[in-house]
């Protein structure tokens, strides 16, 4: 028998290094896509928290359909621009509304970029390894952006697209996160 979800998750917390690993195959890179941090509960009812634990569900009406299974998703709550990148400016426009009207939805929709799966028809996912969560994340089909394993041209292409990341200076996010570790670090 599975294990009830817990709550409130914290989400575990990107830490700046002063440069990459020897052993970067063992690490993921992942755009840092400049929005609220979020963990969606899904099952019968979506809920939505911010790091702290604050509810953010009303906020962000849009993610109510996220999934159909019991799981705790973690990401990135953004507002995309015309040319669909991340606008940190377009969120501003979401951020405090607690009941946004639908004239606000239409002009700022919200956007959720999952990264992590901590929680999955009951089984507690935090000690499982980044590349096995994050499998069971693709298999969800709830949108999650790519990540590059280990060694790949992700700066590259972040600086094409005009995008910010390096973490923590503006390119690209490394991540471990194996196993998880909520509240900790990554």
């Amino acid at each position: 028998m599975g294990q009830a979800m817990p709550y409130p998750v914290e989400p575990m917390l990107a830490v700046a290094a002063g440069e990459l690993p020897p052993d970067r195959d063992r690490y993921g890179l992942e755009v840092k896509w400049d929005g609220i941090r979020a963990l969606v509960h899904t099952g019968r009812a979506t809920k939505v928290t911010g790091r702290h634990g604050v509810d953010y569900t009303r906020r962000y009406p849009e993610l109510a359909g996220i999934g159909v299974r019991n799981a705790i998703i973690d990401g990135e709550v953004v507002v995309l621009d015309p040319h669909g990148r991340p606008s940190f400016g377009r969120l501003q426009h979401r951020m405090h509304l607690t009941d946004p009207d639908p004239a606000v939805l239409r002009l700022y929709p919200v956007t959720y970029l999952p990264f992590d799966l901590l929680h999955l028809d009951g089984v507690p996912l935090f000690d499982f390894p980044y590349r096995d969560r994050r499998a069971l994340l693709d298999e969800l089909d709830v949108g999650a952006p790519p990540y590059f394993p280990g060694e790949s041209d992700l700066l590259a292409a972040t600086c094409e697209q005009g995008l910010e990341g390096w973490w923590p200076s503006g390119w690209t996010r490394l991540t471990g996160r194996a196993p998880a570790r909520p509240g900790g670090s990554r």
